[in-house]
């Protein structure tokens, strides 16, 4: 039988998230805790040396809220995995920008910057002032499907990569009379 060689991780480095989107397929379970945070910064870094250890070609940190993880681990971590040639990627939230003093540092610690657009084009959330984002990531479901060509539109005229994911959803029935309204 063939080595598998395993090209691209996608690390979820904290579940922790304060963004609250209604698009987001982990909500439930983060807001009402069903998935605590019990990874220590100790585990992080074994983690972040693991990834390393086995030769991956690129690593996605994303999570909960990526931004949320301080400053220092970040720098572990990116140091780590630079020291073993590892491209790296920050997936960030543009809402997690707005109070968080250090995340173009942390951001500029990576090779790449994928944004998170589901709903905020017309929200200014928006950070194409400071960066270039090589991929915009779009999680979609029946609270903003209707999204999809402005979105589109928009990675065109950037002219980024564009990925979507399609996510699972609770109706509350509070947005799905709002969607009844633009439909």
């Amino acid at each position: 039988m063939q080595n598998l060689k395993l090209k691209e991780v996608i690390w979820e480095i904290t579940n922790k998230c304060n963004n609250n989107c209604e698009y987001c397929g982990s909500r439930d379970r983060i807001h009402k805790n069903l998935i605590p945070e019990k990874l220590s910064d100790d585990r992080k870094i074994e983690i972040a040396q693991t990834i390393a250890d086995y030769g991956v070609e690129k690593v996605n940190i994303s999570g909960g809220d990526p931004l949320l993880v301080s400053l220092d681990m970040h720098k572990r971590v990116s140091e780590i995995l630079k020291k073993a040639k590892v491209q790296t990627v920050i997936l960030i939230n543009p809402k997690s920008l707005a109070n968080n003093p250090t995340a173009i540092e942390k951001c500029n610690l990576y090779d790449h910057v994928a944004v998170s657009i589901n709903d905020e084009l017309d929200k200014n959330y928006l950070c194409s002032n400071w960066i270039k984002p090589s991929c915009i990531i779009t999680n979609f479901n029946k609270t903003n499907i209707f999204e999809f060509r402005t979105i589109a539109a928009f990675a065109k005229l950037h002219d980024v990569n564009w990925q979507i994911q399609f996510t699972m959803y609770k109706d509350d029935n509070k947005r799905s009379k709002l969607l009844k309204k633009k439909v």
